[in-house]
Formats: structure tokens, C-alpha cells, sequence
């Protein structure tokens, strides 16, 4: 009998013990380790509208395109820690990111709760006079905040960082008035994506909407006048904070899957980008054909990575494979000042924020067999060296 009690009071004990453990883990505010390099990091928000074009995917009323972008950038030290929130408005976006992905909503119920190591509007660095800009771009069903721990880090070691938004690329868009734009299930996007990954002359149709050029085209023309708009801001912020300090004669891109391909489209059309870090993107064909006109670093996965995160989370067919692989490797056979690099023994969520969001998340089959802490820290450093040699 004392036996029998001791067993229930032990296994009575491991139960809380779980309970505050997980209660812990969802209501913590820390998500990431504070980043290395010597700045602290500020952040602020803008919404840039293309006045030259409609807005094809809104079916109910004619408005032009609109992209919301996050800026971080290197910041005075200060004693305030009013961190801002991990993802703002993060309750509807991690329900469509739930939606479209089919992930349980308990999984990202945690994310409302998180902050960044990023202050609100803080003062701009005074150290130097301007600094180079990233632009970064997310995967499908993604968010601009999703690749926090290399933001973050690059921030700090100095660079400007402007996260773009492109809406239907991403799984939720929010506006400044309130309303939103959620993107379309694979079952539609998917035929757009691929006829602009494999078609010379590719065409955009939604809604009786055509757009010459294709999706990825329609994504990039985000990038491009993103550009435009940070040229302006930089004569005349209405936040009085980034004012002559972007360097956009050191103007960069790095995008993960979907976001390296746009990047790859940008760059393309766009001899203001000096710099591309393209990770774990299919490549258009026209664009591996021909390669890029800068410095360009690819990282992904040997195949073997790849069978193996189909093995535990499904899917990576061998023709996904061979697409992704092959398109990238001749990207950098055309491309004149070029790096491929493979990363063994991780997962393609393993190069965003992803698997923080759980814990243990290689035993969950979220996650690589590297550990997620030393992954990150090692697309840091590949991604640091890459744009101090050529930024």
C-alpha cells in the first residue's frame, strides 16, 4: 500500500512538474538569446503603397497594392527593455498560418506571448553615419518576423534590415486600417508558382486580373518598389528616425524557399542589389540559365537531408528534390562570384524561427538532428561573412 501511494504521489508530482513547465514555456516572454554583435536593435513599422499597380488579389472593391515592412535597425543602448512583440498582431497571424499549414492552433498559441529583443521606435545608433540594408524576404506562409535570430544578429553587428511583407506570399498581410489579406491554399497558389518557376513568358490571371510576368514577377515588383520607398525615406522619414542613414549604395537581399526565389527575381531586374543570399529555393529556370550579375551564396541540404525530413514529416519527393538541387547548383554555375553550400542533418523549417515555437522539436519531428541552437548560429556565420566580403 505505501508502495501504491508513493507511485501516485510521484506520478501527481511529475504531472505539475509538466504543467508549470509547459505553462513556463508558453508564457515566457524570451524566445531568442540576446545577439551577439555590439548594437542593440530598434524596430519600426511602415506600409508602402504601389500606386502603379492594382491590387489583383482583392476581389470585392479596386485598391492598389499595398506591402507592409518592418524595419530593425542598430540602436542606442539605453536601460528601457519595452521589447517589442515577436509578431505583431500575432494572434491572426499564427491562425492562418494554422489554417493554411493544417498545424494544430495549440501549437502557436505560445507566439501572442513573445517578444524580440527589438525596442519600438528607439534612437538610431549615432556611431556611424549611415549603415548597409538587408532586404529580407519569408517563405510561403510566412511572416517578415519569421527569421528573427538572423535579423536580430545582423542588426547587431551592424546592418539595417527591412523585412518585406509581400501579400499572398505571405500567410496573413495586416493594415494599418485594420484589415487583412490571407493567402490562397496550396491548391491555388501552387499551378501560379509553378508556371512562373518553369514558363519563359509566364501570365498572372486571378479574378479577370492578368499581370504579365507571372507570380514570382508580381512578388518581386514588391521588392522594387520597396527600394524606391526607402530611397525616399531616407530624404524624409515621418518617424524622424532613419533619416540619411540608410547606405543604399550597400543595398543586399536574403530571402528562405519562396523568399530566395523572389530574391532571385529582384535581383534579376534590379542592379541596385549589390548581394543575394538565397536559401533552400527552387530557382526559375530562366534565371539558373543565365545566372545573376552579382555575388550570390545558396544554402541548403545535400538530398539526403531532404528523404530524411520526408521520412519523419512527409513531403520531398525525389522530383522536388532533384528541382530544388539542380536549379540551385546551376545558379551558381552561371552566376559569375557564386557559393553553394550544403548544411548535413537539417530540416527546411530548420533555416526560419519555426522550431523555437515548440519544444523538443527533433523529437517532434520538427526539426533537424543538429540542434537548432547550433544550426542557427551557423547560418549566422555563413551569413555574416558573406555580406562583409561583399557589402
Amino acid at each position: 500500500m505505501k508502495k501504491k501511494k508513493m507511485y501516485i504521489l510521484i506520478t501527481i508530482l511529475l504531472f505539475l512538474l509538466l504543467l508549470v513547465g509547459g505553462a513556463y514555456y508558453i508564457f515566457r516572454p524570451a524566445l531568442f538569446a540576446k545577439p551577439m554583435g555590439k548594437y542593440a536593435v530598434g524596430t519600426v513599422s511602415y506600409w508602402v503603397t504601389d500606386p502603379d499597380r492594382e491590387e489583383i488579389f482583392i476581389t470585392d472593391k479596386h485598391q492598389a497594392r499595398q506591402i507592409p515592412i518592418q524595419v530593425w535597425y542598430p540602436a542606442e543602448n539605453t536601460s528601457h527593455h519595452d521589447y517589442a512583440p515577436y509578431i505583431p498582431e500575432a494572434t491572426k497571424v499564427s491562425e492562418a498560418i494554422s489554417e493554411l499549414l493544417h498545424i494544430p492552433k495549440a501549437l502557436l498559441y505560445s507566439l501572442q506571448f513573445k517578444r524580440s529583443n527589438a525596442l519600438e521606435k528607439a534612437p538610431v545608433n549615432k556611431e556611424k553615419a549611415q549603415y548597409p540594408v538587408l532586404l529580407y524576404l519569408t517563405g510561403l506562409y510566412g511572416h517578415r518576423c519569421i527569421s528573427t535570430f538572423q535579423i536580430q544578429e545582423l542588426v547587431s553587428q551592424g546592418y539595417i534590415v527591412v523585412g518585406i511583407d509581400c501579400p499572398m506570399a505571405v500567410a496573413l498581410a495586416t493594415f494599418p486600417d485594420g484589415s487583412t489579406l490571407q493567402s490562397l491554399p496550396r491548391t491555388l497558389i501552387d499551378p501560379m508558382l509553378n508556371e512562373s518557376l518553369t514558363e519563359e513568358n509566364p501570365l498572372l490571371n486571378y479574378n479577370g486580373k492578368t499581370f504579365e510576368g507571372g507570380l514570382i514577377a508580381y512578388f518581386a515588383k514588391d521588392v522594387l518598389r520597396v527600394i524606391d520607398f526607402l530611397t525616399a525615406l531616407n530624404t524624409n522619414d515621418p518617424n524622424h528616425l532613419l533619416y540619411n542613414k540608410l547606405n543604399l549604395d550597400r543595398l543586399g537581399a536574403f530571402g528562405v524557399s519562396l523568399g530566395g526565389i523572389i530574391v532571385s527575381e529582384a535581383s534579376w531586374k534590379a542592379p541596385r542589389i549589390k548581394a543575394n543570399l538565397i536559401m533552400e529555393s527552387q530557382i526559375p529556370l530562366k534565371i539558373a540559365q543565365t545566372g545573376l550579375r552579382v555575388p550570390t551564396m545558396v544554402i541548403t541540404r545535400p538530398a539526403e537531408a531532404m528523404r530524411t525530413e520526408r521520412e519523419r514529416s512527409g513531403g520531398w519527393t525525389e522530383s522536388d528534390i532533384q528541382e530544388h538541387l539542380s536549379t540551385m547548383e546551376n545558379l551558381c554555375k552561371n552566376t559569375a562570384e557564386s557559393e553553394f553550400v550544403q548544411i548535413p542533418d537539417i530540416f527546411h523549417v530548420d533555416f526560419t524561427d519555426a522550431p523555437l515555437w515548440v519544444p523538443f522539436p527533433h523529437l517532434l519531428g520538427f526539426s533537424g538532428k543538429t540542434s537548432i541552437e547550433e544550426t542557427h548560429h551557423k547560418l549566422n556565420e555563413l551569413t555574416l561573412t558573406f555580406f562583409e566580403k561583399h557589402l
